[in-house]
């Protein structure tokens, strides 16, 4: 039978074999390696913060992995954005203009509130714009097969409307040498880890020589987006990535595509009244005082086409293709506008390096941890909480000014927040656990005094 008390001895037995091999493997390290162990040691409190800040960096990457708080980090990114372009002149629409096709002629005129689009309508629009002489016309528009692996391009009683937007973009795109480019949107699908193009109603026709696009969206719409690999290997460029290749042939404003997946954000969003607008049926129908500007304002430009009309019936419902942008809510077809300005006007920006924001945030996070768990006056601390936030700002605000490069303030603002709550909220259980044990042991001082007194 094992002796009484044997499993404590062993385990006392064990701890010591153990910190005699660690003081032996100490003693075999650098005299600073060794003496930094052993501060640690003695300090586990630094331990604990660096497990805390490992936990907050990680959560702050899963954050902004899921796009959690979009509309929060929306409002920041155009904040920061906005504030670095006043100090530098106001923000303004150089070279796109946007013609939507409202309620009064999509539900009340030609267009019949249909769906699919009527594109003979859509034929007559951009042959009326290319009067004006744009340097690029394109069509925000989902001009998708009813079938999309292509055994059914069209329904025979809209062909020969697709069959005249066809023509349109032929006589536009090999006249006048090509002075004018026409952008279509180009269907994709998602096959497997896979993008491929799917079929669209132009499929087959003879276009002459227009760009095509794809019009899929990011969920993040600060994102511009890049170019995708298809399944075949080749690279298919989004709609506002061609819009700018067909503008500006140089090519330099595409240069951050580096085809490698990688995010680049836009510079600071255009209010909807900040683009140069008409209606669709003022470009077909001008009255005399937009038809005396129209030269002027749509010569040499990109006039992007896409829809505002109501979803549901005239006067009812949002728009049609409506986002949350972080210039307010607006159609998507001043996303693309956005996006091509922000290229055009070398506002897109990289993200600041991984390993740069996570230093960052390893320094404030040990900072943080210091000042709230030694003994501060609340407003200290309240101090720290706000130039937090203010350091996050300028963060932001100095990497897209200066360096030319993206970091969203929001997540570690949000992530050193909640560390500096919970260190907070542990003090106060330290200090609340310290005062039971106190005030146990001197229940229990009483109680022997006035034992011994009896």
């Amino acid at each position: 039978m094992p002796e009484k008390g044997w499993f404590s001895k062993a385990i006392s037995n064990g701890r010591v074999q153990v910190q005699t091999k660690a003081q032996a493997f100490f003693n075999s390290l650098p005299q600073p390696i060794a003496k930094a162990f052993r501060y640690i040691v003695a300090n586990r409190r630094w331990v604990y913060a660096a497990g805390f800040i490992g936990a907050g960096i990680y959560a702050g990457s899963w954050l902004e992995e899921k796009n959690a708080f979009l509309d929060l980090r929306y409002g920041v990114h155009q904040f920061t954005q906005q504030l670095g372009s006043k100090l530098r002149g106001d923000l303004y629409d150089h070279d796109t203009v946007v013609v939507l096709i409202e309620d009064n002629i999509y539900w009340k005129g030609s267009y019949e509130g249909r769906r699919p689009i009527n594109q003979q309508n859509l034929a007559e629009l951009i042959t009326k714009l290319n009067e004006y002489n744009p340097r690029v016309i394109a069509l925000d528009f989902d001009l998708r097969s009813p079938m999309p692996d292509g055994s059914v391009i069209q329904y025979p009683r809209y062909a020969e409307e697709t069959g005249k937007l066809a023509a349109a973009v032929k006589a536009i795109t090999t006249s006048n040498n090509g002075r004018t480019r026409v952008v279509l949107p180009k269907t994709l699908g998602y096959d497997g880890p896979s993008w491929i193009m799917e079929s669209d109603t132009y499929d087959g026709r003879d276009l002459g020589k227009p760009h095509f696009g794809y019009i899929v969206l990011n969920d993040d719409y600060r994102r511009i987006p890049a170019s995708v690999k298809l399944k075949d290997g080749s690279r298919l460029y989004s709609f506002s990535q061609v819009i700018v290749r067909a503008f500006d042939i140089t090519g330099k404003a595409l240069r951050f595509d580096q085809e490698d997946s990688s995010p680049t954000y836009a510079g600071p969003y255009l209010e909807e009244d900040d683009f140069i607008q008409y209606s669709a049926g003022n470009v077909l129908d001008p009255k005399s005082s937009i038809q005396a500007e129209l030269p002027d304002k749509l010569s040499g430009k990109i006039v992007i086409v896409g829809g505002a009309w109501n979803r549901y019936a005239y006067g009812r419902g949002p728009r049609i293709d409506e986002r949350t942008t972080p210039a307010d809510t607006a159609p998507a077809v001043f996303l693309h506008a956005n996006w091509v300005e922000s290229m055009l006007q070398q506002r897109a920006a990289k993200p600041v390096a991984h390993w740069i924001a996570i230093a960052l945030e390893v320094v404030v996070g040990f900072f943080g941890y210091a000042v709230f768990t030694y003994r501060m006056r609340w407003y200290w601390k309240a101090i720290y909480l706000v130039s937090l936030a203010a350091f996050w700002l300028i963060v932001a605000y100095v990497s897209a000014q200066n360096l030319g490069l993206f970091f969203d303030p929001l997540t570690p603002t949000l992530v050193g927040v909640g560390k500096a709550a919970y260190e907070e909220i542990h003090e106060w259980y330290k200090d609340a656990k310290k005062y039971r044990e106190e005030h146990e042991s001197s229940k229990f001082v009483v109680k022997k005094e006035v034992a011994n007194a009896a």
